[in-house]
């Protein structure tokens, strides 16, 4: 069974970069996209290995806290035995 999870802001700002195109694989602690603040870059790291089925925004984006960005279908391992 596959899951799909949301990605999320965790801040206020703008997009700067999207890392990766739909369809393409993802691993956990992937930087997905990268948010520009007053105080910096902040990076949204994926949170499931898988792959990216939706994005939501584009660099340029004013996102919030919260506000989903992207989707990723999990993608679960296999139990061998």
């Amino acid at each position: 069974m596959r899951i799909r999870h949301e990605v999320l802001s965790p801040c206020v700002g703008i997009v700067d970069a999207v890392f990766l195109a739909i369809n393409s694989p993802v691993e956990e602690g992937e930087e997905v996209i990268a948010i520009r603040t007053p105080d910096g870059i902040v990076p949204v790291v994926a949170e499931v290995n898988g792959k990216m089925i939706s994005i939501e925004v584009e660099a340029g984006d004013e996102v919030i806290p919260g506000m989903i960005v992207a989707y990723i279908e999990e993608i679960p391992e296999r139990n061998h035995g």
